[in-house]
């Protein structure tokens, strides 16, 4: 392992628009210790062809374009492979359509020198589109508990902003878990946040040195993350229910549970009602099984879900009926 490099770890699929500007920030490092590891997903775009033009001249950039899937596809899958060949003494995960500054890597080898003895640090990331950064949208807070923000769904930082030693994560952490098809970095910082004396700093005071991508039309598969959801509470209420300080944890998780359950109520109408409808009350059901709720909490939200599907399809025939009558 070679002490001082950075490994920055990019999964891609379908981003040909906004990859080259991802890999051009990070040729502009001003900390030139480094290697990138990109590995494609299978796109069916040019973001291949992109990657492979762009990054012929520097052998820093390694690039692979996986053709056996065995059933298995996603950023985690990807970003595992990149962990495997990484020689870096740090790692970094980059997704594909977001940016550093010239400075990132700087700053944060920098401030591990401060703090050699941390597992981990967590930086500034900012959020910007086509006209540039968005004021006011930092995306790393200061918090009294981190491990409570994760397990509450009140996400504290993202995936770039934290640089690890690569070491932590083979000891600790090994992969992301890949069943997970959302919820990726969020399910990997709890498990980073629950190993035991764990030592990690986050420095979102400093000026943002990456900047995450919005844009408008960005689409989400609601079942997935309700899967995801669901995979969550099942896999962190056993460990949180052994710790010294379960009522706080727990009672994290059933802040994410109410949350999840009233926010995707919104979302119960239209061609995917129904499935997301049925990834709700399997997220219901995953609650109850593992006891985070009880059962009038669990009847409860059911008859929720009935009522608002109920309602919505009677909304949905009365606009239809009034839309003949109206020709």
């Amino acid at each position: 392992m070679d002490k001082g490099k950075v490994s920055i770890i990019i999964p891609t699929f379908n981003c040909d628009v906004f990859v080259e500007e991802t890999l051009r920030s990070v040729s502009a490092q001003k900390y030139t210790n480094w290697e990138c590891i990109i590995v494609d997903d299978g796109s069916t775009d040019s973001t291949v062809a992109v990657i492979q033009q762009y990054i012929i001249n520097d052998n820093r950039f390694s690039f692979f374009n996986r053709s056996d899937f065995n059933n298995r596809k996603g950023g985690n899958v990807c970003r595992n492979i990149g962990i495997k060949k990484a020689i870096g003494f740090f790692l970094i995960f980059l997704d594909g359509d977001d940016v550093l500054h010239s400075f990132c890597l700087e700053q944060r080898v920098k401030y591990f020198e401060d703090y050699p003895d941390h597992d981990f640090l967590v930086f500034q990331m900012i959020r910007f589109n086509k006209d540039g950064e968005i004021e006011g949208s930092e995306l790393t807070r200061n918090s009294n508990n981190y491990l409570y923000d994760y397990l509450s769904y009140n996400v504290p930082w993202q995936t770039t902003c934290a640089i690890i030693h690569t070491g932590f994560v083979h000891s600790f952490l090994r992969e992301f878990d890949e069943d997970f098809p959302r919820l990726q970095d969020p399910e990997f910082y709890t498990r980073a946040l629950l190993v035991d004396d764990v030592k990690f700093k986050v420095l979102y005071d400093l000026p943002a040195d990456a900047m995450y991508r919005t844009f408008e039309g960005k689409k989400f598969n609601h079942v997935n993350s309700l899967f995801s959801f669901s995979l969550y509470i099942k896999k962190f209420y056993p460990l949180v229910c052994i710790r010294e300080d379960r009522e706080e944890a727990i009672a994290s998780l059933k802040t994410m549970y109410n949350h999840v359950s009233y926010k995707y109520l919104a979302h119960l109408h239209g061609k995917e009602a129904f499935k997301i409808m049925g990834a709700l009350w399997s997220f219901h059901i995953s609650a109850k099984s593992i006891g985070l709720i009880g059962f009038s909490s669990f009847f409860v939200n059911s008859l929720r879900v009935a009522y608002i599907m109920f309602k919505n399809g009677v909304r949905s025939v009365l606009t239809k009926v009034k839309r003949i009558l109206s020709k």
